[in-house]
């Protein structure tokens, strides 16, 4: 589901659909700016999510990520100008948070996150 509905600019919100078996969901959403919301995702296998929402500046809300399995969340909500909290789950294999928050001028509640193995912060 890589770069799915990447640069899909009119885009205003998604259906719910089956996700349980994807591993990849990077750039999903990437330039999606009028993506308001999203539904909730099953994202138990899910290993990347790199860029998954990187410029939605509309986006408002984001329903609890359970990430488990994710690796890297480099980029994830880069310039989510609009976005003003985010909750994520089970981030303990996470390695990557570089740029994750990068120009979040609104963002004002980041759920507790479990950093131990996070190695890149750049």
């Amino acid at each position: 589901m890589s770069h799915m509905f990447d640069n899909c600019e009119a885009l205003h919100s998604i259906p719910l659909f089956n996700t349980s078996k994807v591993d990849d969901m990077g750039a999903m959403f990437y330039n999606c700016i009028s993506l308001v919301s999203i539904p909730s995702l099953d994202m138990s296998n899910v290993i990347n999510i790199g860029s998954m929402f990187n410029n939605c500046t509309s986006l408002v809300s984001v329903p609890n990520l359970n990430i488990p399995k994710v690796q890297s969340l480099s980029s994830t909500f880069n310039y989510c100008t609009s976005l003003s909290t985010i909750s994520l789950t089970n981030t303990a294999s996470v390695n990557d948070i570089s740029r994750s928050w990068l120009m979040c001028s609104n963002l004002t509640t980041l759920e507790t996150l479990d950093m131990s193995s996070v190695t890149n912060m750049d």
